[in-house]
């Protein structure tokens, strides 16, 4: 059994899953830092690139939204396992767009913005998302969640949603509308198509770019996709958010006693140990319950995974890898989902001889990425004994939302050495006395003020004349120590 919890403090909002006693899921969405992730737009094409198959969309926000001119099914924002049921109308979804700078488009966001990247957009796979069905208006595809396994449930809501939904549009039936009975679907399947509707007509009347329907703010949208049998208890903490929730929950038909309104005085977050889970996030290690522990280094690119053994010793070789290996291939795909990695992923286990415990840890690592929602492609192991996969990105990754890159390091996540910024120091002076002993003719008894960090200046009269050999400096350096300094930090200031 599960938790759904709900935090606010006014501008932010965070809302995590607690499942088997650890976090499982977590996002957060700030007043001035919201997803676009859904949001319906009319663009206006201001560039076509014909040698990316692609065109940039004005949609009235911060950046250009990308849009591939070949839409096919994988850009669509919602997908869920179903059993495709056949459709006499061949789908659109694999069309080939054909726009012109200045056209006019129905457009939806399937990717937030991502570093310097703008958002991806769709026109050919809009999906509007409910509790218990998607309704896809540009479609003809139909189906059913395979996850519903009684016959009689799937034909019965088939049967409602086939008798409700126009045959030039498409559906899919979720998981979760086995829980409820047919007036329920029924229900919101109407209010999906009054939606769909009301985005037609702002579309005739409104001008482009204009927002013509935006996504459920966080707290609805995480019960909507994860309001399942398996979550016991919604914990929230906010009066208000409560009675929002409550009373949607209501309108829709969808039973409310598992929400409740936390009254505590610890704070929800640090009663059930996720505030202490969100710093674990933001570090690039971590342990393994063997001994073992894996890195992960994120980078614009791709994201690199490194798993190592930690230990050497106290059981065979070959059997204590294996065992780490399995041990990280539950792990990563924990992290995956926690950190909402994204994008190309390589992943590095150690070193196996037996192709049996690499079919193993695979399999394992397969097995652990099932729960994932987000779209993923594994590949087996590489000659040189990695795992490559791509695991599909709709937002930032918690450690982009909530940490920006050191200034001290700019995100390389080392600084320099203070032998390293002493022999910058040499360099730098070097280069100042020959330049004004050559150009200026300075005196000889001329110094040179340099300020720096206290650990410079120990390191610097340590090692003075192994640094500074000749008669010439011995003179002329004054260091003055500047506390505000870093390690490595220093400037030099003549007099």
């Amino acid at each position: 059994m599960s938790k759904i919890l709900v935090e606010s403090i006014g501008f932010e909002i965070r809302a995590a899953i607690i499942g088997a006693g650890r976090l499982e899921y977590l996002e957060i969405e700030r007043t001035h830092h919201r997803s676009l992730s859904g949001n319906i737009y009319k663009g206006l094409v201001v560039r076509v690139l014909p040698g990316l198959n692609a065109a940039f969309v004005n949609i009235g926000e911060e950046r250009e939204a990308f849009l591939p001119l070949t839409d096919v099914r994988e850009t669509s924002l919602f997908e869920e396992e179903i059993s495709e049921e056949r459709v006499e109308k061949k789908s659109s979804s694999h069309r080939r767009l054909k726009v012109k700078v200045g056209d006019q488009l129905l457009v939806q966001v399937v990717k937030d913005a991502i570093g310097t990247k703008g958002p991806k957009v769709t026109a050919n796979n809009i999906s509007l998302v409910g509790f218990l069905a998607v309704l896809l208006p540009n479609q003809s595809r139909r189906g059913i969640s395979r996850r519903i396994t009684n016959p009689e449930k799937r034909e019965r809501f088939w049967k409602v949603a086939s008798e409700i939904v126009p045959d030039n549009l498409g559906f899919i039936i979720r998981t979760s509308t086995q829980n409820y009975q047919e007036k329920v679907l029924k229900a919101e399947m109407r209010k999906l198509l009054a939606a769909w509707e009301e985005v037609m007509v702002n579309f005739r009347r409104k001008p482009a770019p204009s927002l013509l329907r935006a996504e459920m703010a966080l707290p609805l949208r995480i019960l909507r996709d994860n309001l399942t049998t398996e979550v016991d208890e919604i914990l929230v903490d906010s009066p208000f958010i409560f009675r929002s929730l409550k009373r949607r929950l209501m309108v829709a038909g969808l039973e409310s006693k598992r929400l409740h309104l936390y009254r505590e005085n610890i704070p929800l977050f640090t009663k059930f140990g996720v505030e202490e889970e969100i710093e674990k996030i933001l570090s690039r290690k971590v342990n393994l319950e063997n001994g073992g522990y894996i890195t992960i280094e994120e980078t614009e690119a791709l994201c690199a995974i490194d798993v190592n053994s930690g230990r050497t010793t106290g059981e065979d070789y070959q059997s204590m890898v294996l065992r780490t290996n399995l041990a990280a291939a539950e792990e990563i795909a924990w992290q995956l989902r926690l950190r909402n990695l994204g994008g190309l992923i390589v992943i590095d286990f150690i070193d196996m001889e037996k192709a049996e415990d690499r079919r193993r840890v695979y399999q394992a690592f397969e097995k652990a990425l099932e729960p994932d929602k987000a779209r993923v492609k594994l590949l087996r192991f590489s000659k040189f004994g990695l795992v490559e996969m791509t695991r599909q990105r709709t937002r930032e990754s918690i450690r982009d939302y909530l940490a920006d890159d050191c200034p001290t390091c700019s995100g390389r996540g080392v600084v320099l050495s203070v032998e390293t910024a002493a022999a910058q120091l040499r360099r730098s002076l070097q280069w100042q006395i020959s330049s004004s002993r050559g150009l200026l003719r300075i005196p000889s008894q001329k110094k040179f003020n340099i300020r720096v960090s206290s650990q410079l200046e120990e390191y610097l009269k340590k090692n003075f004349r192994l640094l500074f050999p000749e008669r010439i400096y011995q003179t002329r350096i004054n260091l003055i120590v500047d506390h505000t300094f870093l390690p490595y930090q220093f400037r030099i200031m003549g007099e």
